[in-house]
Formats: structure tokens, C-alpha cells, sequence
């Protein structure tokens, strides 16, 4: 088996990000590139693992924003009646 180049990880995560292929989909499509299962596994796991960290923090940060609008909204029309919830 050989080893798995940097523009095989660039591959690799393209086909698995874009196309959603799995390890053995990419072995039989690239038979010429002789990696092991194991390796092209790790890799997969390793990719989507990044993914989901960044799209975690991205839907956080979405979900954040959104609230803050709807409570500038909810302030606004209510106007002071909140400032009594608080004392």
C-alpha cells in the first residue's frame, strides 16, 4: 500500500465532503492509488471531524445572532417593561 500524498488528502476530502464517498467507493473509483482501507478510513474520520467542529460553532453563532435580533425586537416594543424582571 502506499502512502497517502497531500494532493490525495485534498481528493480525498473534496470527494468526501462534496460527493459523500465512502472509503471503499474511493478505493474501487482510484484502484491505481493502492491505499490501504484503513488509512483512507482514518482520514475520513479525521475530515469530518474538522467539518463538524466548523459547522457546530457556525450554527451556534447563527443561533446566537438570531436570538439577539428577536430580543432587540422584544425590548423595543416592550420597552422598559423588561428593566422589572431583573431587579
Amino acid at each position: 500500500m502506499t502512502k497517502i500524498t497531500a494532493e490525495d488528502r485534498i481528493l480525498i476530502k473534496n470527494l468526501r465532503i462534496e460527493k459523500q464517498w465512502s472509503a471503499k467507493r474511493m478505493m474501487k473509483e482510484f484502484p491505481n492509488k493502492a491505499w490501504s482501507i484503513a488509512s483512507v478510513n482514518r482520514l475520513i474520520k479525521k475530515i469530518t471531524t474538522e467539518e463538524w467542529r466548523n459547522i457546530e460553532q457556525r450554527f451556534i453563532n447563527r443561533s446566537i445572532n438570531e436570538w439577539r435580533q428577536c430580543l432587540q425586537e422584544v425590548v423595543h416594543k416592550q420597552g422598559d417593561t423588561l428593566n422589572m424582571f431583573s431587579d
